[in-house]
């Protein structure tokens, strides 16, 4: 009995000091819904947002986690080679700048990831779907009904969905179903209305490439769910109901099945262009950039290319799509190092094998995908660890949203 007194005493104890330790990630926990609003700088992360990683990055090393592994070394040396690779390619300063500044914000957060920082995030998720969906929602009505909108993010009238208040649509949608993957990993069935509420946010972004996100959580679903989302997406399709002047339902409607294809590529803008970055990168060019023998201009180099490609648009600005395709266009055979990395991390953090081949596919398409590697909520999902069970300290304590029954099952070992 006193064994079994002390136990509890201590796994209360670790539980209070994860607690306190907790109170500094609250700034950038809360921060989250508003990564992209106000938006002060052309950057990908935000000086609000920065200031939150900076906070948790330092206060933040509960008592278990106060050291550096071996990888997080090996991840330093490399991102520290990256930066300095593209430095020395002599690139604009604001674009050397900003690929910096996302590398060391991705190196804080994959720090915190590594000192447990992920078992805090399921809250704050599910308060971001709710605060997207309901500006989304405003956003569409306020469309629908022809108020004049004030957008905080890009918006195309008649043409794209509503941005909620992320950058741009596409970002509205793909990290509605990131939001959906970070919570399916907690297994938790009060989840089930903020899934429902952040597929709407997907159906309201209007984006294509958002709606090929929704196939992965799509796998994790029962069959039976699988059959009748299928048969409702048909039946809405077929009756020609328009859910929204514009969106999802809106942009499908101006394809004709008979060139599925080339509309795709011809009708929407932003999917030609995260095609054309991803086929460039990653297959027409990817011997010159691992030999470092192209240039830094990417604007230069990619319209080059596509102006030989009728249907391949031209690029408008230097900031390229794919967050992995930046890394190896950037630095080389380092950057590429740097996305392997991250898959194979992500692989070891999911225990049972389609779990983690999901995990693997969907980290793997978010680096093929304008997903930045200084977004919280993709770094800290990477760290989420699917399937396993209780077998080390940090499992043993307490987030906020683990449930008083570990501890008790703890305490009564």
């Amino acid at each position: 009995m006193n064994m079994t007194s002390q136990l509890g005493r201590e796994a209360l104890r670790d539980r209070n000091r994860l607690g306190l330790f907790g109170l500094a990630l609250l700034p950038l926990m809360l921060l989250l819904p508003f990564i992209y609003w106000p938006k002060i700088t052309d950057f990908d992360t935000q000086p609000t947002i920065v200031a939150g990683i900076a906070l948790a990055f330092v206060f933040f090393w509960p008592s278990h986690e106060r050291r550096i592994s071996y990888g997080m070394v090996k991840l330093i040396v490399l991102v520290v080679a990256a930066i300095a690779i593209y430095v020395a390619r002599g690139p604009e300063t604001e674009f050397a700048i900003r690929y910096g500044l996302i590398l060391l914000t991705f190196l804080a957060l994959w720090n915190l990831g590594e000192r447990g920082a992920a078992d805090y995030l399921a809250p704050f998720v599910r308060a971001t779907i709710v605060i997207w969906f309901a500006f989304g929602l405003y956003q569409t009505i306020g469309i629908r009904l022809g108020w004049d909108m004030d957008f905080t993010g890009r918006f195309v009238a008649s043409y794209s969905g509503v941005p909620s208040i992320t950058a741009e649509p596409s970002f509205y949608g793909s990290l509605s179903v990131l939001q959906i993957m970070i919570l399916a990993s907690n297994h938790v069935r009060r989840n089930i209305p903020f899934y429902v509420l952040a597929a709407m946010s997907v159906l309201m972004s209007g984006s294509l490439l958002a709606f090929l996100f929704f196939l992965f959580p799509v796998w994790l679903l029962p069959a039976r769910w699988k059959l009748a989302g299928a048969l409702a997406v048909v039946v809405l399709l077929l009756l020609g109901v328009q859910v929204m002047e514009s969106g999802f339902f809106a942009r499908v409607q101006k394809f004709q099945l008979s060139g599925l294809g080339s509309d795709i590529m011809g009708i929407d803008i932003s999917l030609n262009l995260r095609f054309g970055h991803i086929w460039y990168i990653f297959y027409e060019n990817i011997l010159r950039e691992l030999s470092l023998v192209n240039s830094v201009d990417f604007f230069f180099e990619y319209n080059h290319w596509a102006s030989r490609n009728p249907l391949i648009y031209p690029t408008s600005t230097d900031f390229i799509l794919p967050s992995g395709g930046e890394l190896i266009f950037r630095s080389g055979p380092v950057g590429l190092l740097i996305m392997l990395y991250i898959i194979l991390f992500a692989s070891r953090t999911a225990e049972e094998r389609n779990m983690r081949l999901l995990k693997v596919g969907f980290v793997t398409a978010c680096l093929l995908n304008p997903m930045s590697l200084a977004n919280p909520f993709f770094i800290l999902y990477i760290h989420q660890r699917v399937g396993f069970q209780a077998r080390s300290s940090r499992s043993s304590a307490s987030g906020p949203d683990r449930t008083e029954k570990t501890h008790v099952a703890h305490a009564s070992t």
